[in-house]
């Protein structure tokens, strides 16, 4: 039972350091993104 909530917790951990990556990647290209449209206007 032990091992299962071990699993558990480190899942969640992958999870949350997961959104934590496509956050900031997808922050960047909105970054990225924005200036690009200025440009085109």
């Amino acid at each position: 039972m032990l091992n299962f909530f071990e699993k558990l917790g480190f899942s969640s951990n992958v999870a949350l350091l997961f959104s934590i990556i496509i956050y900031t990647i997808f922050k960047l290209c909105v970054l990225a993104i924005m200036p690009l449209h200025r440009i085109k206007e």
